[in-house]
């Protein structure tokens, strides 16, 4: 990590950080990988294949656990949110796999585009999402049916290294990519002692119902800053925070 460079947390799983580690790069920032939730599989239910077209995935997680389940149909279209997600589900043997890049809204809108009206989709992830695409859906007329294939559960500390950073206040601020996310990262400042941090943070949050979530599970604690992407996708994301190669290029 470069030390002359801001530090950002990045609180996702490592396998979901590489894009936003290279867009921090990208700003001249540098980017620290802070988990605050892991996944932990569950054996849902029998899935209904009845009539599917097509299957929706908004994790790595969600598509590497439905993968592995037997009597899935690996040559139904699969359309995903974030490359990483992609790659994943053709690691998992998936044959026909469509990527909408970093955002919900626009895997939404190619599902639409892609599918016919009435279209069932399998919409396999935690026992909480963080987008509400079941009822997005009924924009385009399809009929998704979320089926849970793992539990997201809350990380029991800090990693020692964000710790390390945190304390010697070289953190400028974290990205948070849910509710449960943003939730789970104010208990875990809390249990390493370091809720005072939070007045030296700036909080980036996906929507601004990420943003609601910290502000109550933090009592109405002080952050330097909370802001709310205006688009829920990670190029708006980061979109808050400082371009210092953009300012660097116009000197």
């Amino acid at each position: 990590m470069a030390q002359d460079r801001p530090v950002w947390l990045v609180a996702r799983t490592v396998e979901q950080a590489d894009s936003t580690l290279a867009g921090l790069h990208a700003r001249g920032l540098a980017g620290l990988v802070a988990p605050v939730l892991h996944p932990v599989p569950v054996d849902p239910d029998p899935v209904d294949w009845t009539g599917a077209g097509a299957i929706a995935l908004t994790s790595p997680q969600g598509a590497k656990r439905l993968g592995s389940l037997p009597g899935v149909p690996h040559d139904l279209p699969v359309f995903t949110s974030g490359d990483v997600t992609a790659r994943t589900a053709r690691r998992a043997g998936f044959t026909d796999v469509r990527s909408a890049g970093d955002d919900g809204l626009a895997l939404m809108a190619l599902l639409g585009r892609s599918l016919p009206t009435g279209t069932t989709v399998i919409y396999p992830g935690a026992d909480r999402t963080s987008r509400d695409l079941r009822g997005m859906a009924t924009t385009y007329g399809l009929d998704v049916r979320p089926v849970c294939v793992y539990r997201s559960v809350p990380e029991e500390r800090l990693p020692p290294d964000v710790h390390h950073a945190l304390s010697e206040r070289r953190v400028s601020g974290v990205l948070l990519f849910s509710a449960m996310g943003a939730a789970a990262f104010a208990s875990l400042l809390n249990r390493a002692g370091l809720q005072d941090r939070a007045a030296t943070l700036t909080a980036a949050c996906l929507s601004r119902a990420v943003a609601d979530r910290l502000r109550a599970e933090t009592d109405g604690r002080a952050w330097k800053e909370i802001l709310s992407a205006g688009h829920p996708s990670l190029p708006a994301l980061l979109d808050l925070l400082p371009n210092r190669k953009a300012v660097a290029a116009t000197r």
